[in-house]
């Protein structure tokens, strides 16, 4: 072979090779480049610390390489009312996060703002089997049956409902029904003790409009669209129930009122409407009463036990030291179908988002058993959305403190029913709420509910169409 065929065949060679390095190379740098190009995804939540959602963010890099340097610019605000104004204005600029967070069907301007996840994003498969039946409404679609693509509304990591917390050694037997709550008004708790912290507003019993939308949810409606005065009687007449002797007779129908029954606070009595004055003067609430001994039982989710344990430490050596239990809410009858009330919040893609195909990647992610778990050890007072984890909750407890209060009270039983109630604007309707019972003059109490729906109605309609709306009309 001649000199310069031997030439030839060298730099041909070292061509080639160099060639196939720099295709390598490049295909490496496109591959780290494409790696590198979420460089961050805002996320605005309403509870919880930044250290616990990256905790839960943290396994995506594995489930997807192209997180694995994304910076998730976490903020977490403590006032919802103060996240929801700080939100809409960011939103009406054409900015705000990629992600953030809305509780379910309480708040319906937010909800709004957030854009569905397609199957083709976010794997949907066998997801009636694997969620719990209350987030089977977050699936959608569109299209005939050829052309059809399914939806995934936003991603929710946890839910609760309510259920009891009790004082053993106040309480003879806990009530399974409202009926079995009215007579231990006159025989089943220690002298002295109010049976429940029902009865009161917000400021005294709070989160009470939650107890209220079980009322209405066991009496077949999910939402204040009518005149259901019963609920809100029913639920006011324990504040206005006297402690009776012990062996003083039961008046029949002690849950029974008609539109026309007036409350007042003449002659309340030892009643748990009467120590309104002590706790506005002392500021506690009835959770404070409860881990003082004057009330046996109080009624909210699980994460209440963060205020009951609160309210120990404020009570100092007056706290109670006897064993705090927990067990499911009373239902309408024995004989009805057991009905809860359910809540959760969920993670949704804002409309303005930048980012939006990354952020529905991550929200993919929160979806699977992987991120599932996690999010169950970090809130650990969250009932998992996913069946196959949420069973293997019953043993947790909710509290180091009051070890033996554990998460199995606030599971679903066997047929039990899970309602969302539907607050439209929750903040805003438990002000209106508070301040409405809390007048010295409830005679109007038929109306309470009609009245604070139309200002609801008003609010929100007016904000959606930029006008008045006919329910302001309807106010006046």
């Amino acid at each position: 072979m001649s000199p310069r065929k031997i030439i030839f065949l060298v730099v041909s060679s070292i061509l080639i090779v160099g060639s196939i390095f720099w295709i390598w190379w490049y295909s490496k740098y496109a591959e780290n480049q494409k790696k590198t190009l979420i460089n961050t995804l805002s996320i605005w939540v309403v509870w919880g610390t930044t250290e616990e959602y990256r905790t839960i963010f943290s396994g995506i890099g594995k489930y997807n390489p192209d997180f694995e340097k994304t910076n998730f610019d976490i903020r977490v605000f403590p006032d919802y009312a103060q996240y929801q104004r700080i939100l809409l204005n960011t939103l009406a600029d054409g900015n705000g996060p990629d992600i953030f967070m809305v509780d379910q069907w309480w708040d319906d301007i937010l909800s709004k703002k957030v854009e569905p996840i397609p199957s083709s994003i976010v794997n949907l498969d066998n997801f009636d089997k694997r969620y719990e039946d209350i987030f089977l409404q977050l699936i959608t679609s569109t299209g005939s049956k050829e052309t059809q693509e399914t939806f995934i509304q936003w991603v929710p990591l946890g839910y609760e409902t309510l259920g009891i917390f009790y004082n053993k050694s106040l309480l003879r037997s806990v009530p399974k029904t409202w009926s079995e709550l009215s007579l231990l008004y006159s025989d089943g708790t220690a002298p002295g003790v109010f049976p429940s912290n029902l009865g009161l507003s917000s400021r005294y019993t709070p989160n009470s409009i939650d107890i209220l939308s079980l009322f209405l949810a066991q009496g077949g409606t999910t939402e204040y669209t009518a005149d259901q005065w019963w609920a809100l009687q029913s639920y006011l007449q324990y504040a206005i129930t006297p402690i009776l002797e012990k062996n003083t007779a039961v008046e029949e129908n002690t849950n029974s009122y008609d539109s026309n029954t007036i409350i007042t606070q003449e002659n309340t009595g030892n009643t748990l409407e009467g120590q309104k004055t002590m706790m506005d003067s002392e500021k506690l609430t009835t959770i404070d009463l409860f881990m003082r001994g004057k009330i046996a039982f109080v009624i909210w989710y699980p994460s209440l036990i963060a205020d009951i344990e609160k309210a120990q430490k404020r009570a100092g050596s007056e706290a109670v030291d006897s064993l705090i239990l927990s067990e499911h809410i009373p239902r309408a009858s024995l004989g009805d179908t057991p009905i809860n009330i359910a809540h959760y919040r969920y993670l949704g893609i804002s409309k303005n988002s930048k980012n939006a195909i990354a952020a529905a990647k991550l929200l993919a992610y929160l979806t699977t058993d992987e991120a599932l778990t996690k999010t169950q050890e970090v809130f650990p007072r969250w009932i998992s959305p996913l069946r196959t984890i949420s069973w293997k909750q019953t043993n947790t407890p909710l509290s180091d403190i009051f070890a033996r209060v554990k998460m199995d009270s606030f599971l679903p039983i066997q047929w039990e029913k899970l309602s969302i109630f539907h607050f439209w604007l929750r903040d805003e309707y438990e002000k209106l709420f508070t301040d409405a019972i809390d007048k010295n003059n409830k005679s109007d109490i038929n109306t309470i509910l009609k009245d604070i729906s139309q200002s609801i109605l008003c609010e929100l309609e007016s904000i959606s169409s930029n006008s008045l709306s006919t329910k302001c009309l309807e106010k006046e």
